[in-house]
């Protein structure tokens, strides 16, 4: 693009500062595209610029601090200065449309004017620092000194070869945009599932989160996932792990405590043996009980020997029998009769009879 003198520079500035003011000014519609009825010359800045041949640059990171400002934040003047001519209705964000020089030695720039806002107002009610909203302050900033850090919007405007542009307003607020979110716009409806990422989170929500959040908000009075005590009653309207506990609850509640059902044979026999008042009944005790008539006895006495009404003809005493036949008693040992004791009173022995004292 051919170089346009400094004198030509003005004149195109002012007519762009009376086009801005003259509403028979006129935006035409070009195929699909808005475009000016006639090319206007937008400019652009530049800290530094590298690879500078005859007022053009190849790349567009040959520009450093690219703007359409002739100030930095600080308010002092750019080293570089590009311009652009185009009907476009915006201005070109690529660095290498430009035509640059350097400001050194440049006439015209004159003043350039900052102003900040703490507002938190949406940027339709701010005005600006000539015709303030209603209820809004702008501050001056003064040359050479940053922006400060409570500014929430800053506006700005300068002067170059008389001519003054409007006011720029920028956010420069936390989280601010230019289209600065109002009270209670953001609802949970209208933010997706998922849209908001663990990296969007403060460090300390995030770690709230990873050690489980309780009802009231603290992870203090939460319970870790991998376990910890819980203080106060556990409720449930549902089930834990799909058991229902209240039902489980009732049915433990009858149990006896340190009941089993699954008891071997030989632990039965020794909680029965250690039971006091207790005895194990073995084979052995069987088959002595097996042995014994039923009711028979061991302990009877002589009364009850005589009312069960015994008979007997013979009677073994061991090494003698007594036999007693047609009421005569027989002695025998061996087998042989020695004696005879005759219901009439006598009797019969055999062998040798020794008296001893008196019968």
């Amino acid at each position: 693009m051919a170089k346009i003198s400094e004198t030509e520079l003005q004149k195109r500035l002012r007519k762009l500062e009376a086009a801005a003011l003259d509403p028979s000014d006129t935006v035409v519609l070009t195929d699909d595209q808005y475009t000016l009825s006639e090319n206007v010359v937008y400019l652009a800045y530049a800290s530094a610029l590298s690879n500078l041949v005859n007022g053009n640059i190849s790349n567009q990171s040959d520009a450093t601090d690219f703007q359409y400002s002739p100030y930095n934040a600080a308010g002092v003047l750019m080293a570089f200065r590009g311009y652009f001519s185009s009907n476009s209705i915006y201005a070109s964000g690529d660095p290498t449309d430009y035509t640059w020089e350097s400001t050194s030695g440049l006439t015209g720039f004159t003043s350039s004017e900052r102003y900040f806002t703490t507002s938190t107002g949406v940027l339709s009610t701010l005005g600006n620092p000539t015709e303030p909203g209603s209820g809004i302050t702008w501050t001056i900033i003064s040359a050479g000194s940053a922006i400060p850090g409570t500014a929430v919007w800053v506006a700005e405007r300068f002067t170059v070869s008389g001519v003054t542009s409007g006011w720029t307003i920028n956010a420069v607020g936390a989280y601010v945009n230019t289209s600065i979110l109002q009270d209670d716009s953001v609802t949970t409806v209208k933010i997706l599932n998922d849209a908001v990422t663990a990296d969007k989170l403060a460090n300390s929500i995030n770690t709230d989160i990873a050690l489980g959040v309780a009802a009231n908000g603290t992870a203090g009075a939460a319970l870790l996932k991998t376990g910890g005590a819980m203080t106060g009653a556990i409720t449930t309207n549902s089930t834990f792990d799909g058991r229902d506990v209240s039902t489980d609850g009732t049915k433990l509640d009858s149990i006896e405590a340190s009941a089993t059902a699954d008891q071997t044979n030989a632990e039965i026999r020794a909680a029965i043996e250690a039971a006091s008042d207790s005895n194990v009944f073995t084979d052995a005790d069987h088959t002595k009980l097996n042995a014994i008539e039923a009711s028979a006895t061991a302990d009877q006495t002589q009364a009850e020997i005589n009312a069960l009404g015994i008979t007997a003809t013979s009677v073994d005493l061991g090494n003698w029998t007594i036999t007693e036949s047609s009421g005569t008693l027989f002695f025998a040992t061996s087998g042989t009769n020695k004696m005879k004791l005759e219901a009439n009173g006598n009797l019969t022995c055999v062998g040798t009879i020794t008296e001893n004292g008196t019968i």
